[in-house]
């Protein structure tokens, strides 16, 4: 059933809660919530039934069918990926580049994210030696500082493993990788790994 919110124009109403693309929504929303002439009391109320709409089962589905038919036809290679729908339909390669980081196996295996669960239906253990070998693949010869000192780690492995990735692919799967550990670490939101855009829960590391 609608839930009517009184004191401004239905319009406003109208334009912030239909179903268009994802990021004009958002625009909208932030223009009303920012309005000074309306009351703190109804720009609350529009947050709470935006919240509520966007963590809807139906909104969720709805959101995640768009998303996959956006992404259709998304070449497997390594790329930098920001947005939520580019995550949540990423393609081979860099599904298991963001399944290569530590924190996100682990809040896969705590339950708290899906994991691209479709691709990773065998056991943790098969997962986690093949994410360990993408982490080696990535990781190699990264260089890191610490205490004042630059360390590099070497990893051994077949020729042709070491060669699978270039160093700009290196390069776009960590930012990613990062963003998606940032993300998850937030513990709010719609979780990055999940096609079909389920919610995130709090995370502790």
């Amino acid at each position: 059933m609608a839930k009517i919110l009184r004191g401004v124009s239905e319009a406003c109403i109208t334009d912030t809660f239909s179903f268009h693309d994802e990021e004009r929504v958002e625009r909208t929303r932030k223009r009303y919530m920012e309005r000074s002439n309306l009351s703190d009391a109804f720009r609350d109320r529009v947050g709470k039934v935006h919240d509520r709409i966007r963590t809807s089962y139906a909104y969720r589905i709805a959101t995640a069918a768009s998303r996959k038919l956006r992404n259709v036809g998304r070449e497997d290679r390594a790329e930098q990926l920001y947005r939520i729908d580019q995550l949540q339909h990423a393609r081979r390669t860099m599904r298991e580049g963001i399944m290569s980081s530590p924190i996100v196996r682990q809040a896969r295996a705590r339950r708290m994210i899906d994991g691209f669960s479709d691709d990773y239906k065998w056991r943790d253990t098969m997962i986690n030696d093949h994410s360990e070998l993408v982490y080696r693949q990535i990781n190699n010869g990264l260089m890191q500082a610490e205490n004042g000192k630059n360390y590099a780690t070497t990893y051994w492995m077949d020729k042709e493993d070491a060669k699978r990735f270039t160093d700009f692919d290196r390069g776009e799967i960590l930012l990613t990788r990062r963003h998606v550990e940032r993300l998850i670490l937030k513990g709010e939101g719609e979780d990055p790994t999940s096609k079909y855009n389920a919610c995130l829960t709090g995370f502790y590391p």
